[in-house]
């Protein structure tokens, strides 16, 4: 097959796991014998190549109000419909697949839409209904901009010379592909019509993450892996970890942040906490690292806080973690559940409670039998959460469409 993938992100640009696993996912439909074209935005510093076109815009999102903001939004959106029927013109695909357009105009998929080529869409959280809705995002925004004589006039202009559309039709979700249970279940009460929705699980290499823990100590070594943001509970985490450290001195405790903060003022809260404890030199910052250094950084710690205040649809850190055989402490935010059991596989703490959360850090470091039991759980929950089972299921939709479509 031949299949277009549209986001707004794509390594070596990224915020999230979710990006990198685009790429992986992407890595193996190719190795599998499937030509792959990328499409996405001009956002960072990474240039195009033969297989990943880097040309959208990015920023159909709220900022500071700009002179002639609506005119710059229509035109935008028709060089970008103009950058989709380039690409589309050059792959041909037998489908698209839209991993996140989040950021992006709208319009593309008017373009799209009009080939008649099959759409599938990934659906990792909740931007179906931010883009839908959001009057600073997407579809609302470029809805307005059109409405607004000028910026309609130069949208017109601009199609008749680059052939393009300035239609906006209602967008309808079909063929959709999402990360777990609670996200379907949410998207859908918040009235997103989502038409051949299935789930499937996030699944990672498992060779590249196991590995053979003994469990002779309890655990010292913890990790957090992520972004460093309020709404990934970092601060709780960090906080409890500090607490038990300094009342524990004999242990040598230790805390490794491997992830970057956006919000300056949050990262200076972090390292004032690490202070206010006394345990800064307990805590070790890696930044932003490599899926590679990251799998070798699971393997070298005991331990993996998961801390999120926010409904998290399904962490690829947990599930990495977990493979890894790592004793987890987690919240039970969205989806987690979905993997996540207490007392069985991991320990939980609610959301933002530091003292239940100080409560389970003391249990790991002074049990080393329920963190070998936590270990072996881990490892069997995930024991089908694989990348093959993952692309098998992309692979099979794909199929199935491309399929109905020879038929029609």
């Amino acid at each position: 097959m031949r299949i277009l993938v549209l986001s707004n992100f794509y390594p070596p640009e990224f915020i999230g796991g979710y990006e990198l696993g685009c790429s992986r996912v992407v890595s193996i439909l190719q190795q599998r014998g499937h030509i792959c074209h990328v499409l996405t935005s001009k956002f960072g510093e990474a240039t195009s190549t033969n297989e990943i076109t880097r040309n959208l815009f990015f920023g159909m999102h709220g900022r500071a109000p700009q002179r002639f903001g609506r005119i710059r939004t229509a035109l935008k959106d028709q060089l970008d419909r103009s950058t989709v029927r380039k690409a589309i013109r050059r792959c041909s695909p037998n489908v698209v697949y839209v991993w996140n357009p989040m950021f992006l105009s709208p319009g593309v998929f008017d373009e799209i839409k009009r080939t008649g080529i099959p759409v599938c869409f990934f659906i990792s959280d909740e931007w179906p209904g931010r883009w839908m809705t959001d009057e600073h995002a997407g579809w609302s925004r470029l809805r307005a901009s059109l409405c607004f004589s000028p910026a309609s006039f130069v949208a017109r202009t601009a199609s008749v010379l680059l052939r393009t559309s300035t239609s906006l039709e209602e967008l309808q979700f079909q063929h959709c592909h999402l990360a777990s249970e609670y996200l379907l279940r949410k998207l859908c009460s918040g009235g997103i019509q989502l038409n051949d929705a299935w789930v499937t699980h996030w699944g990672v290499d498992r060779e590249r993450y196991l590995c053979e823990r003994l469990w002779d100590l309890p655990a010292k070594r913890f990790l957090y892996a992520g972004q460093l943001s309020e709404h990934k509970g970092v601060h709780t985490g960090l906080e409890a970890f500090a607490i038990v450290a300094k009342a524990n001195p004999h242990l040598n405790l230790t805390l490794t942040l491997a992830g970057a903060a956006d919000n300056k003022d949050y990262d200076r809260g972090l390292s004032a906490i690490a202070a206010k404890h006394g345990v800064g030199d307990r805590i070790r910052r890696l930044g932003r690292v490599s899926e590679l250094e990251l799998a070798e950084t699971y393997k070298s710690h005991d331990s993996l806080l998961f801390t999120s205040i926010w409904e998290e649809p399904f962490s690829i850190a947990l599930v990495e973690g977990m493979t890894s055989g790592m004793a987890v402490l987690s919240t039970l935010t969205g989806g987690t559940g979905e993997l996540v059991r207490n007392n069985i596989n991991a320990l939980v703490f609610p959301p933002g409670d530091l003292a239940e959360c100080v409560r389970q850090f003391e249990r790991l470091t002074s049990d080393a039998e329920l963190c070998r039991r936590l270990s072996i759980e881990a490892v069997n929950s995930t024991s089908c959460l694989t990348l093959t089972q993952l692309v098998d299921s992309i692979e099979s939709h794909f199929a199935k469409l491309v399929n109905k479509r020879t038929v029609a």
